[in-house]
């Protein structure tokens, strides 16, 4: 279980530091919505593909937490 809270914060952590490295002065133009799920600067595939191991690490964490419950009682 403490693999997944490290891999958890280590999400989170590469998540902040890759949406701070952006530049600020990106194009206005409206991508499309493949280049915002998918596309890692152009778009928000950071936050898919992040959003997609943090819920899964917490889901794993969420899941050993009701194991451990379900033992004690």
């Amino acid at each position: 279980m403490v693999v997944w809270l490290i891999l958890l914060g280590g999400a989170f952590t590469i998540l902040i530091l890759f949406r701070q490295r952006r530049v600020e002065s990106e194009a206005l133009e409206i991508p499309s919505a493949m280049v915002m799920l998918f596309h890692p600067t152009k778009g928000e595939g950071d936050l898919t593909i992040c959003g997609a191991v943090i819920l899964y690490s917490f889901s794993r964490v969420v899941l050993e937490l009701f194991e451990i419950v379900r033992n004690v009682f």
